[in-house]
C-alpha cells in the first residue's frame, strides 16, 4: 500500500506539473516603445491601420492610467524597471549616466571597461548589465528551466537591449553607429551567431541608407500635428529646415565616422532594422518552439530620436508612429504564423514619456522655458565659497541633481547632511526649480505621495546625488528645439501599458497601475519567482478558461 501511495503522489505531482507547463505560453514578447506618451494613442489612432496598435488595445488588455513610480524618466532606468519589476532605488540604475563616487567620474549605466565587443573592433561592445542590482525577468525565465529557456534582446540602443536581456540572456545585440552592424558583448558570447553574421553581410542599413524618408500619407492627414516647418524642430546636421522630404544619403554624408550611420537612428527606418532583426532572431533561435518558455525583449528606439529632434507635435513624429504601427502589425502576424498568438504573451509599454517643446508651450501662454545646469553650478559653488571657503565643492551636477565633494566636506569636518540642506535652499532659489530634496531627507523620511515620493523610489543610496532638485514643468537643460524627458511630471511619466495575446481577453482598467507591475504580472502568468527587487503586485488580467 505504502509503494502504491509513493506511486500515486509522484503521478499526481507528475501530471500537475504537465498542467502547470502546458498553461504557459510557449513565448514572451517584451515590446517597449522609446518615448511613446500615452496620449500618442488616442492622438493617432485615425491614421492607424488596423492589425498594430488597434489590435493590441482592441483585443488585448490596457491599463489606461498607467505610469511610472519613480522620479528618473530616462532610458536606462525604464528598461530597467520594467524588466525587474522595480524602481531605481533597489535595481541601482538610477540615470543613463550618473556619478560613481568610488571611480570618481561620471559614468555611463551600462559601461563595463572588463568586456570587448563581439562583431567588430572597436569599444561599442564594453558593456555588460553588471551595475544592475537585481535578477530580471529574463534571469527568472532562465532559472526557471534551468537555462533552457532562450532569452534574445535587440535594440538600436546598447542600454535598451542590455537592461532587458539581464545576466543571463542567450543574446543582446544593438547597432553600431559607426558601421551600422550588429554587435553584442563579451559578457554574453565570444562570437555572434551565424545569423546575425548574416545579417550583418547582406547589409540591409544601406538601402536605408540611400533612401528618401517622406511622408507616408499626403500632409493634410496630419491633423494631430503642427505644420511641417516650425521653429520648434531640429534640423539634421547640415540642413536649414527640419522639412520634408529627407534625403538619407546627402545627411549621413554630413556626419563623423563614427557616427555615419547615426542618422537613420533618427527615422522610422531604425524602427524597421529591429522589427527585422527581431524577425531574424524568432526564426534562427526557434524561439517559442519548446515547452520551455522564450522571451523575446525588443525595444523600439527611432521614436526617442525623433521626438528629441522633432518634438511631439511634428509631423515627422507621428510619421514615425504610423510607420511603427505597420511594423508592429507585420511582427505581430509574423509571430502568429511561426508560434501563434494562443501560445504568445505579448506586453507593450514605454521607458518614459515627453515634454513638450517648453518654446512651443510658452507661445501659447503655458508654463515652461530653458535653463543652463553650468551656470547653475557654478552659483551653488560661489553660494558654498561664501558659506564655508573655496574649494571643489560640487564633484557633479546636471538638471538639479548634485553630487558634493564628499571627500572635502570631510576635510572641513562639516556636517554632510548641513551641506545638503544648504544647496538645497540654494537651489530652489532658482527660478526654474520647483523643489530640491537631500540625501538625508530620503534616507529619513518616508514620502507616500506626489513628486516626493516617486523622488525616494528614484534613490539609490549608492549612486544617487546628495541633492535631488525637481524642475518645473516644461523647463528643460536642452537646446531649444526638440524635447527631452527625466521629471516626476505626468508627461514623463504617463505611457501606454497593455497586454495581449495567449490567455487575455479583451478589457480595460481605469484604476492606477505602474510599470513594475508589468514583470510580477507575467512571472505570476508563468508560475515562476519574481525577480529579487520586485515589491509589486499583478495585474488581475481576465483570462480564457
Amino acid at each position: 500500500m505504502k509503494k502504491l501511495t509513493l506511486l500515486l503522489i509522484t503521478l499526481l505531482s507528475f501530471f500537475s506539473l504537465t498542467t502547470i507547463a502546458q498553461q504557459r505560453p510557449k513565448l514572451v514578447v517584451g515590446i517597449v516603445v522609446d518615448q511613446m506618451r500615452y496620449d500618442y494613442l488616442q492622438r493617432y489612432w485615425y491614421n492607424f491601420e488596423e492589425g498594430g496598435f488597434k489590435r493590441l488595445v482592441d483585443e488585448g488588455y490596457i491599463c489606461r492610467n498607467a505610469s511610472f513610480d519613480y522620479a528618473a524618466t530616462q532610458t536606462g532606468p525604464g528598461h530597467a524597471s520594467i524588466y525587474t519589476g522595480t524602481y531605481p532605488a533597489h535595481h541601482g540604475i538610477v540615470g543613463n549616466h550618473f556619478y560613481d563616487r568610488a571611480l570618481g567620474k561620471t559614468i555611463y549605466c551600462v559601461e563595463d571597461t572588463t568586456e570587448r565587443t563581439v562583431g567588430i573592433a572597436g569599444k561599442a561592445g564594453a558593456r555588460s548589465p553588471r551595475r544592475l542590482q537585481v535578477s530580471t525577468l529574463a534571469d527568472e525565465i532562465k532559472l526557471a528551466s534551468n537555462m533552457r529557456s532562450k532569452v534574445v534582446a535587440v535594440s538600436l540602443k546598447d542600454r535598451s537591449s542590455i537592461l532587458p536581456a539581464g545576466h543571463a540572456a542567450n543574446g543582446a545585440y544593438w547597432m553600431d553607429d559607426a558601421t551600422g552592424s550588429w554587435v553584442s558583448s563579451t559578457f554574453y558570447m565570444e562570437e555572434l551567431p551565424k545569423w546575425v553574421k548574416k545579417l550583418n553581410k547582406e547589409r540591409d542599413i544601406e538601402k536605408y541608407a540611400k533612401s528618401v524618408w517622406k511622408p507616408l500619407l499626403s500632409m493634410k492627414s496630419y491633423t494631430a500635428s503642427h505644420e511641417d516647418d516650425t521653429p520648434y524642430e531640429g534640423p539634421f546636421k547640415g540642413r536649414e529646415k527640419a522639412t520634408f522630404p529627407y534625403p538619407m544619403k546627402e545627411i549621413i554624408s554630413q556626419e563623423s565616422d563614427s557616427y555615419r550611420y547615426g542618422p537613420i537612428k533618427a527615422t522610422p527606418f531604425g524602427n524597421t532594422l529591429v522589427k527585422d532583426f527581431a524577425k531574424e532572431a524568432l526564426q534562427a533561435e526557434e524561439l517559442g518552439q519548446d515547452d520551455f518558455t522564450d522571451l523575446l525583449a525588443i525595444s523600439f528606439s527611432s521614436t526617442d530620436y525623433v521626438g528629441h529632434q522633432f518634438g511631439p507635435m511634428a509631423i515627422e513624429t507621428e510619421d514615425t508612429y504610423l510607420r511603427l504601427d505597420r511594423d508592429l502589425k507585420d511582427l505581430i502576424e509574423y509571430i502568429d504564423e511561426k508560434v501563434g498568438l494562443e501560445n504568445t504573451l505579448f506586453f507593450l509599454t514605454a521607458d518614459h514619456g515627453g515634454a513638450h517643446v517648453p518654446s512651443f508651450t510658452t507661445s501659447i501662454k503655458m508654463p515652461g522655458g530653458y535653463y543652463k545646469s553650468k551656470e547653475i553650478t557654478e552659483r551653488l559653488e560661489a553660494h558654498l565659497d561664501e558659506l564655508y571657503g573655496e574649494g571643489d565643492w560640487i564633484d557633479s551636477h546636471s538638471s538639479g541633481q548634485v553630487y558634493l565633494n564628499r571627500s572635502l566636506i570631510k576635510e572641513k569636518k562639516l556636517a554632510l547632511s548641513e551641506v545638503q540642506e544648504k544647496v538645497a535652499e540654494r537651489l530652489v532659489e532658482e527660478e526654474v526649480m520647483k523643489d530640491a530634496l537631500t540625501a538625508s531627507q530620503l534616507n529619513t523620511y518616508n514620502y507616500t505621495e506626489g513628486y516626493k515620493e516617486l523622488v525616494q523610489h528614484s534613490y539609490n543610496r549608492q549612486n544617487s546625488p546628495d541633492v535631488y532638485g525637481v524642475p518645473h514643468a516644461h523647463y528643460l537643460s536642452y537646446r531649444k528645439h526638440g524635447t527631452s524627458h527625466g521629471m516626476p511630471h505626468a508627461y514623463d511619466t504617463q505611457v501606454p501599458m497593455l497586454f495581449f495575446g495567449w490567455k487575455v481577453t479583451a478589457g480595460e482598467t481605469f484604476d492606477r497601475h505602474y510599470i513594475t507591475e508589468i514583470t510580477p504580472t507575467v512571472t505570476s502568468l508563468l508560475n515562476l519567482s519574481n525577480p529579487s527587487g520586485v515589491y509589486s503586485d499583478p495585474v488581475t488580467l481576465p483570462l480564457k478558461k
